[in-house]
This record gives C-alpha cells, sequence and structure tokens, in this order.
C-alpha cells in the first residue's frame, strides 16, 4: 500500500491507529474505573497501613498496569495491521487506481482481475462503466468532428444556442456571410438579434413560437440581415429546440443559408418576365405560339389587330388556322410540331426552307379574308427547343406586307413603262457617264444598249449646240434643281436630231446628288409624264428601303424575344382537382396582404372574391380579372396537372399576370397610329393634286406654243386657199378669152378627173373642221391651267362657276360615256375668298365619285345659289346611292365602299377638311336606286 492519503498516512495505518487508541482508552477506562474500585476496597482493606507504603504499593501495581497496558496495545496493534492488512489491500489498490485514472490511458484503465467478492464484483461494474464511458466519449468527439466538418464546410451558417442565450458554437464560416468573426458572436450573444434587419425583427421573434409540437421544428423564414459593412443579405432561417433526455430545455440550434443571389435571379427572372410580356404584347409583328399538341400558347395584340379574332378565344384551342383559311387545315408551325412537311407545297404557292433559323419555315402569298380585309401576308415558323435541344413548341411570325407587294407591283409597271416609254430615258452618273438608256434611246440615237453603257453623254455631242447651254445645264443641276432645254445632237450614223430635255439630279437621303436623270422626247407631254414617273419610282424605293429596315428592327426584336421566352415569373397557385389552394408562391401573398396559412385551403373563387378580384371571360383555361373597380386588369391562365401515365386530373395550376400598362399603351398607340395614317394619307393625296396641278400646268403651257402657230397656219391656209381659187377661175376665164377651145377643154377635163372642185370644197372643210379642233384644243390648253393653279400659293377671289366648269371640263372623258351634265348656275354669284385649287380638288373627288356610281347612262347634276352670306354648291347624281349604315361613315378616312383596290377612301375626308379649312360645312343626302346629292356650304366672310 503505497498510496498516501492527504494526511500523509495510508489507510490501512489510520485504521490501525484508530483501533489502537480505541483500545487504550478502553483500558484507561477500565484502569480508572478498577482504580477507583481498588481506592475504596483499599481504604477498607489497608486503614492501618500508613501512605508511604499505600504509594509504593501504587507505584509497583502503576508500573505493571502500564507495562500491561503496553503490552496489550502492541500486541493489539500487531494483530490489528495484519488483519486490516489482509482486509485493506484490495479496496487500497482499487482507490489508488482511481485516483491515477486521470494519468492513464487505454486498458491501463481497467482494474486488474482477481479481486473476490464484493471487489471483484465492484471491478467488474467499474470497467463495464469505464468501456461505456470510452464508447461515449467516442461517438461525441466523433459527433463534434463530423459537425465541425460540416459546419465549416459547407455555406450555411450553423449555430447553437444555450437556453440563458449565450452562443454555444458559430461556425467560421459566419465571417463570410455576416462580416463578423465566430468570437464576436460568443462576446456578444445579442449579436445574433442585432444583425436582423429591422423590418424583419417581428417575424424573428415570433418565429420559434410557431415551431411544429411533433417535430420541434420551425418553419424555414426568409429575411434580411445586415452585415459589418451595411450590406443587407437574404437569408433563409431554420431552427430547432433542443432538449435533453429528461425533457429538460436545453437551447435552440439554427442555421443561416444566404439566398442573395437567390433573390436577385427571382428579381432578375421577374425583370426579364415582364421585359419578355411587354415585348411580346408591344410587338408590332403580329406573333402566335403553338405547344407540341398543337394549342395556341401565345396570340399577341398585333395579331388580335390584324385577324380580328381576341386571344381569349384562341389560347388553348386549335384553331389557329381559322384566322387566315375558311376550312381546317394546318398552318407551318403545325407543319413543324408534326415534323412532316412533305405536304408544303400542296399548301402554299410560295413556300421555302427559312433562310435565317434552322429548321425554320417561310411561306408567303394573298389571302382574301384576314381581319374583314384581302391582305398579303408573309409568314416564318421556327421551331422553339429547351437546352438539350428538344422541341417544346412553335411560333410563328407574320407580316401584312400588302402594300410593299402592291408598290412592288406598281415598281415593275413603272420599271416597264420606263423601259418601253416612246421618251428617251438616259440615267448617268455625276460625271456625265452613261448607266442606263431604254429602247427608245437605242431605236432613236442607233447605238446599241451594250455599247453606249459606259460612256459619256458627250459622244452625242454635234458641235451645234452652244458652250453656254452646256455651261447653264451644269451650273443647274449641280445646284439641286432641274434643267429644261434644247439640244441640237447627233446619232451614231451622223445625222443630226433635235430633243427637248429634261435632266433632273438624283439625291439620296443625306440630299447628295447621285445620278442625273434625262428625259429627251420630241414631245414635251411625254417628257413631264416620264419625269414624273421617275420621281414616282425614287420615292417608292425610298419607302422601301424604310420598310426594309423595319423588317431588320422586328426580326432583331424577334431574336431577342426568343433568348428571354424561359425567363418567365408570375402569380401562381397550385390547386387540387376541388379547386382549394394546396400552394403559392410569395407573389400572391404580397397581393393578396395575406399570410400563407390564411391562402391555402381556400376555394380559389373564394380567394379572388376576399381579395376584391373579380373574374370574367373564363372558358375553363384563361380568363380576365378586375381589380380595384376596373384600374388594374390580370389574364389569369389554368392548366390541369395529370398523374404521370394517366388522365387522372390531380390538380389545376392557375398563374396571373397583370395586363393594366399594357392595355393602355395599347391603346394609345392605336390612337396615335390612326391619327398618324390619317395625317399621312391627307399629305399624300394633297401632294399628288399638286403634281398633278403641276404636271397638268406643264402640259397647258408646252402644248400653248405649237398650238398657236397650228391654228395661225390653218387661218393662213385658208386665205391662200381662197388666193388659189380665184386664180384657177382667173386662168380658164383667161383661156376661154383666147378661145383656145382645145386647151380650155384638155384642162376642164384633166379638173373633172383630179376632182378638183370637190378638193377646192373638201379642203375649205378640213380647214374648218382644224380651226374647230385647234380652238377646241385651246379650250382644253385654258382649262388645264385654270385647273391647276400652280402660282396659286396663296388665297384669292375666285368664281365658283368658273371652278366648277374647270373641273367639268377636266372630268369630261370620264363623264360623257356614263351621264349627262345639267348645269344650273347663279350668274349672279360673287367670288368668293379661297384656294381655287383645292376647291377644284372637292369637286374632281365628289364628280369623279358621281360618275362611277352611275350605272348604264345617268344624269349628273351641278347647281349653285347663293344664301345669304352663303355660297351653295350642289352635286348630285342619279346613281346607286349609299346604303344607310355607310352614309355616317363616308368622311371616314381609309373607309370605301368601292371594291378593294378601286379606291383609297381617303378623297371625301380630303375633301371634308379642305371645306372645314375654307369655313364652311358639307353633307350627303342619299337614297338606294335613287342617287345621293351633296351639298357644299361656303361662308363669303370667312378670314383665312
Amino acid at each position: 500500500m503505497k498510496s498516501i492519503d492527504p494526511n500523509g498516512l495510508t489507510l490501512r495505518t489510520r485504521f490501525t491507529l484508530y483501533a489502537v487508541l480505541l483500545t487504550v482508552a478502553a483500558m484507561a477506562l477500565i484502569s480508572v474505573l478498577s482504580f477507583i474500585l481498588f481506592d475504596n476496597q483499599l481504604n477498607e482493606n489497608f486503614a492501618g497501613v500508613s501512605a508511604g507504603q499505600i504509594h509504593e504499593l501504587l507505584h509497583a501495581t502503576g508500573i505493571g498496569v502500564v507495562s500491561a497496558f503496553a503490552g496489550i496495545a502492541l500486541l493489539a496493534a500487531l494483530i490489528i495491521w495484519n488483519v486490516l492488512g489482509r482486509m485493506m489491500t484490495p479496496l487500497q489498490q482499487v482507490i489508488n487506481h482511481i485516483g491515477s485514472m486521470s494519468a492513464k490511458q487505454g486498458k491501463a484503465r481497467f482494474l486488474p482481475q482477481g479481486f473476490e467478492g464484493e471487489l471483484g464484483s465492484l471491478a467488474q461494474v467499474f470497467n463495464s462503466l469505464v468501456e461505456d464511458f470510452d464508447y461515449h466519449q467516442e461517438v461525441m468527439r466523433l459527433t463534434q468532428q463530423t459537425y465541425r466538418i460540416v459546419a465549416e464546410f459547407t455555406d450555411e451558417v450553423a449555430f447553437w444556442r444555450d437556453a440563458d442565450n449565450s452562443i454555444q458554437f458559430m461556425s467560421a464560416n459566419c465571417l463570410e456571410v455576416t462580416g463578423y468573426a465566430e468570437s464576436e458572436f460568443y462576446a456578444q450573444p445579442d449579436l445574433l438579434d442585432r444583425i436582423i434587419h429591422p423590418d424583419y425583427r417581428v417575424d424573428w421573434d415570433g418565429h420559434t413560437h410557431k415551431a411544429d409540437s411533433a417535430t420541434r421544428k420551425s418553419r424555414k423564414l426568409e429575411l434580411k440581415i445586415v452585415t459589418k459593412n451595411g450590406e443587407e443579405r437574404w437569408v433563409s432561417h431554420l431552427c430547432h429546440e433542443v432538449h435533453d433526455d429528461m425533457g429538460n430545455y436545453r437551447g435552440k440550434r439554427g442555421n443561416f443559408t444566404d439566398i442573395t443571389p437567390l433573390r436577385r435571379m427571382q428579381q432578375l427572372m421577374h425583370d426579364q418576365k415582364a421585359f419578355a410580356e411587354g415585348l411580346i404584347n408591344n410587338a408590332t409583328v403580329p406573333i402566335f405560339v403553338l405547344d407540341p399538341e398543337h394549342r395556341v400558347i401565345v396570340w399577341n395584340s398585333a395579331l388580335e389587330n390584324l385577324s380580328g379574332i381576341r386571344a381569349e378565344e384562341m389560347l388553348g384551342t386549335t384553331r389557329q388556322w381559322q384566322a387566315f383559311y375558311p376550312q381546317q387545315r394546318p398552318v407551318l408551325a403545325d407543319l413543324l410540331l408534326s415534323k412532316d412537311i412533305s405536304c408544303l407545297n400542296d399548301l402554299y404557292q410560295s413556300s421555302r426552307l427559312s433562310q435565317h433559323i434552322q429548321g425554320g419555315l417561310q411561306s408567303e402569298g394573298w389571302f382574301d379574308n384576314v381581319g374583314g380585309q384581302r391582305r398579303y401576308l408573309f409568314f416564318d415558323a421556327a421551331p422553339v427547343v429547351d437546352a438539350k435541344g428538344r422541341p417544346v413548341a412553335a411560333i410563328e411570325t407574320l407580316l401584312d406586307i400588302t402594300d410593299r407587294k402592291l408598290a412592288e407591283e406598281e415598281q415593275r409597271k413603272l420599271s416597264w413603262a420606263v423601259s418601253e416609254n416612246p421618251c428617251s430615258i438616259v440615267i448617268t452618273d455625276p460625271q456625265g457617264n452613261i448607266e442606263y438608256v431604254n429602247k427608245k434611246f437605242c431605236s432613236l440615237t442607233g447605238y446599241a444598249y451594250d455599247e453606249i453603257v459606259g460612256q459619256n453623254q458627250r459622244v452625242l455631242k454635234s458641235g451645234e449646240t452652244p458652250t453656254e447651254v452646256y455651261r447653264e445645264l451644269w451650273r443647274t443641276i449641280t445646284s439641286g434643281q432641274t434643267w429644261h432645254g434644247e439640244f441640237h445632237n447627233r446619232k451614231k450614223n451622223g445625222e443630226l436630231f433635235w430633243e427637248l430635255v429634261s435632266i433632273s439630279p438624283v439625291k439620296d437621303e443625306q440630299d447628295t446628288i447621285t445620278h442625273y436623270l434625262a428625259v429627251k422626247e420630241d414631245i414635251t407631254q411625254r417628257k413631264i409624264n416620264e419625269q414624273e414617273l421617275a420621281k414616282s419610282r425614287e420615292e417608292l424605293q425610298l419607302k422601301h428601303s424604310e420598310l426594309s429596315e423595319l423588317f431588320a428592327q422586328v426580326e432583331s426584336g424577334r431574336r431577342e424575344w426568343e433568348d428571354t421566352m424561359d425567363s418567365l415569373s408570375e402569380m401562381v397557385l397550385i390547386c387540387d382537382q376541388w379547386g382549394c389552394v394546396r400552394r403559392c408562391n410569395r407573389a400572391v401573398c404580397t397581393f393578396a396582404m395575406l399570410s400563407y396559412e390564411q391562402i391555402v385551403g381556400v376555394e380559389c373563387l373564394e380567394l379572388f372574391s376576399r381579395i376584391g378580384m373579380e373574374i370574367s371571360e373564363y372558358d375553363g383555361k384563361s380568363g380576365h380579372l378586375v381589380y380595384d373597380n376596373g384600374q388594374r386588369h390580370f389574364e389569369l391562365l389554368s392548366n390541369t396537372l395529370k398523374q404521370i401515365g394517366s388522365d387522372e386530373i390531380r390538380g389545376v395550376v392557375v398563374t396571373i399576370h397583370e395586363t393594366t400598362e399594357l392595355l393602355k399603351v395599347n391603346e394609345e398607340l392605336q390612337k396615335a397610329y390612326a391619327e398618324l395614317q390619317q395625317t399621312q394619307a391627307q399629305v399624300y393625296q394633297q401632294e399628288k393634286m399638286a403634281s398633278i396641278g403641276q404636271l397638268a400646268a406643264g402640259v397647258a403651257h408646252e402644248i400653248n406654243n405649237p398650238m398657236g402657230f397650228i391654228s395661225s397656219n390653218l387661218s393662213t391656209m385658208g386665205k391662200y386657199m381662197d388666193k388659189i381659187n380665184v386664180f384657177e377661175t382667173a386662168v380658164i376665164e383667161a383661156l376661154h378669152g383666147l378661145g383656145d377651145v382645145g386647151a380650155v377643154a384638155t384642162l376642164t377635163e384633166l379638173r373633172r378627173k383630179l376632182k378638183i372642185d370637190f378638193i377646192l370644197e373638201d379642203i375649205g372643210n378640213l380647214l374648218a373642221e382644224s380651226l374647230d379642233g385647234a380652238e377646241r384644243v385651246r379650250r382644253i390648253v385654258q382649262d388645264l391651267k385654270s385647273f391647276s393653279h400652280v402660282d396659286d400659293t396663296q388665297c384669292k377671289p375666285f368664281n365658283i362657276n368658273d371652278c366648277l366648269e374647270t373641273t367639268l371640263n377636266m372630268l369630261r372623258n370620264e363623264i360623257k360615256y356614263v351621264a349627262e351634265v345639267e348645269r344650273d348656275y347663279d350668274s349672279d354669284l360673287p367670288q368668293l375668298n379661297c384656294y381655287p385649287q383645292q376647291l377644284n380638288q372637292v369637286f374632281m373627288n365628289i364628280l369623279a365619285n358621281a360618275a362611277h356610281a352611275i350605272v348604264g347612262h345617268g344624269v349628273i347634276g351641278v347647281q349653285t345659289r347663293r344664301q345669304g352670306n352663303d355660297i351653295i354648291i350642289r352635286l348630285s347624281d342619279s346613281g346607286k346611292g349609299i346604303a344607310p349604315e355607310n352614309l355616317s361613315r363616308i368622311f371616314e378616312p381609309f373607309f370605301t365602299t368601292k371594291e378593294v383596290g378601286k379606291g383609297t377612301g381617303l378623297g371625301l375626308s380630303i375633301s371634308y377638311d379642305i371645306v372645314k379649312k375654307h369655313g364652311g360645312e358639307m353633307s350627303v343626302e342619299s337614297e338606294l336606286g335613287r342617287g345621293t346629292t351633296f351639298t357644299v356650304k361656303l361662308p363669303l366672310d370667312h378670314a383665312f
């Protein structure tokens, strides 16, 4: 027993000392009692013995007693020592082993075998406890090591808060998420609460109280934290309470997961969805999309306007053909989804593979009834594939290129007219090198096309034209003006010829001269027509260029839209087959201002009612929602969820997105577009009439000169014929006077054979008819000049009767075959302060429509009257009349009752505006089968 207790004595020694002391104490007590008893006995027995003797006797007795006591104590100590040695040695070994446990490791901590009795049982229990302790320590070590590894190598910030709110554990990655080190959380336990954003403190404080009673875990909470540097970050939080085996509360364990990138991605997806929706619905190009089952899933506003069919009627159906064809048949997108284009050429007159998108199809053609009109449409269909390249939809865009097709047809006609024109037409570069000549030029000059192209205009010079003419020519055309004049040129064979020439510069969009156009003709009227034709061609080319640029922009927008199609986010409700909400996203909770628990389990229609949303036009697939008394509008789409592998419906997915701003923008765009069309049409009509006026003025001016000398020559020729007739009579009479009967007979016979009498008589008739024709041409020229009023750029007094008569003369060839004109003019009409050319345009539009309305042969009435301070003009016809339902729309822009291609619907609209400009009024009365009367009322005192 080498182990020493805290007092420096072994346990065996202590027990031996205790036993010896007890023995000695007992013997001393016995001795005292014996002494007392012996003293009494001694007093009785030795009453006569002296004190000294008694003292000696007692001394001797005491020594013997002490010696006996010492011997007994020693003997007892030896006995007890041996006995305790056998009893205490094993116990002391156990105590020493347990005392040195902290310095032992492994098997050295177990008590050795060999103990007997209770110590043996105690040793077995102790060794079992050591084994259990080692096992639990190892499990705890592995658990702590695993927990720390997981906590250190995960994106989540893990923490353990004790019941007293002190931080027991905080993972080291808290620095990356919060900006605070773990030591700061250990030093400041309330830091975990202080990093919570103020807007989410209430949710944070009450979160643990929402813990599930069975799992003791709270539902996941998303909130904001404020990092050490002030940055706000989104985190997802989950925590649960920790209890020991006795059920005592030991604290909370939880984590933070940084979801800031996810939140930013969600916001980005939301923005992209809004952009995609705006792009689709605001796109000016009509678009529709089919899903793999050939159902319509997109039908944008432009297509609604084009087809006249609303998206609500088409979404979810397979009736996409209905907008274009009278009976059911596949569209291009259907062929792509079916992966069968063998019938493509049978279905479309003009079709091909897409030039821009792999696997796409293109077609174009005329369609008789699209949105109530005959249109020329260009279709472009392409597959939509997912990330794995699998087709998930087909998109088809269409362009209404009716105007462009008509313009191309017009351009083809113009090109033919230039090539076959009886005038010589030459196009040169700015240096005068010939780039194009027409057939007439080649036939006139004798040069072949290939040998003249590339030559300079100087090849035609004869030297007869003065140098000053060429200087004036170049000075005029280089300044951007048109030059008119005469050339005395030379043909290829050397023959000289005269040309009346008009040379005009051709400019690009930057107002830079790129070419010169020369129209050369012996007849001025044809030259001017050709010049106007060239101008029209230039305008068409410019419009074609603008239209091509627009197509490029639309194509670019379409490609951008395809890139964003898969990034959509909106309010989503997932309902069971009975219509009760099972799940919803945060957008629904935010809009409804209800918690997730308040929404789940509520019937979908009842939820709309609670929110204050009214549903309408719902067809089982889509519907319209109105909120806030019609201030906000939403579109609702629903799709059924089916069990995999069966047709059993297990729920419905409802998506809602707002269309308020889209509806407002669409209405504003439609209104602005209508106003722009009307303004453009009016400007076009005015420019056209101005061009016609300029043409008429030019024709009148150029015809007037030759007609002057033609009339003069005819008059002179008549006088000459009178003199020849007198001379011939005098010759015959002279021969009679000379008595030369033979000569007279010969001359008389020759006169009879040559029919001189008939010729002289007929020459007089021919001259009379020619003079009458020349006079008629003169009147036509005068009417042309009156009608054109090229110089009437200002308002001036004019006689309305003259305006009407001039217009009737201009329309004479159009009216004389269908109607008789009955004139009823007020000869006392005062002159009206007006723009005569504009009023000519009004009367021409009305009278031309009157001629077109007459079937067979009828009557057109023209009447003028003064009524107070107004002039009244009534223009009537005996035509077929106007239907009552069309009468109220007759002055609307682009409205016409004529067949397609025979009327623009602008004439009466522009006429109405011109009358309004003059302060007047214009009205119409009509009866089917009886005719129509237009009344124009113009005030005499209107000030411009």
